[in-house]
Parts: C-alpha cells; sequence; structure tokens
C-alpha cells in the first residue's frame, strides 16, 4: 500500500473509479462441466496458505465470483470503457 499517494479522485479527477482484475480466459463456448472445474480447480489453489500470503503482501484482494458473475462483470467493464474511449476520443496510435 502507498498512503502517501492520492487517489486520482484526490488529485483533481473527482468521481473517478476504476478496478483491476486478473483472470483465466478460455475458448468462447467451453463446456459448462469443463469451466465448473477449472473454476473449483483454482479456489482450492487460491486457498493455499501461500496464495493468500502472496496476496496479502501484494496487495490483492481475492473476489470469489462465479463464472457467470465474472461474465457479468467483463460486459459491464467492457462497456463502461467503450463508452469512455468512444467519449474522450482515444485513438490507437
Amino acid at each position: 500500500m502507498r498512503p502517501e499517494l492520492p487517489t486520482i479522485a484526490e488529485a483533481g479527477v473527482p468521481g473517478f473509479s476504476t478496478t483491476v482484475w486478473f483472470a483465466l480466459f478460455g475458448p468462447a463456448n467451453m463446456p459448462a462441466d469443463l469451466v465448473a472445474k477449472i473454476h473449483a480447480d483454482v479456489s482450492k489453489v487460491l486457498d493455499l496458505p501461500q496464495s493468500k500470503e502472496f496476496f496479502a503482501k501484494n496487495s490483492f484482494e481475492r473476489v470469489t465470483d462465479s463464472p457467470a458473475e465474472f461474465a457479468k462483470l467483463v460486459e459491464h467493464d467492457s462497456k463502461h470503457w467503450d463508452a469512455l474511449i468512444k467519449q474522450v476520443g482515444a485513438k490507437v496510435d
């Protein structure tokens, strides 16, 4: 943590809020039973003391969304960033 570092809102952009997340993705239309198995297996690894220690040391917060809940987050974030990119007119060089 860097308590001396101001947030973006504190630095002059009121109302700014965002999050960063990491995830595993597979090919489209993966069988639901395979998605469930991978999700369960990854959850077991993230429950290990070493994983919890790594998360705490690096200021990560584990979120335990289901695959369906995570899909909604991806859809929401995609719409949010798409609208923002269009609003500011950002272009890829």
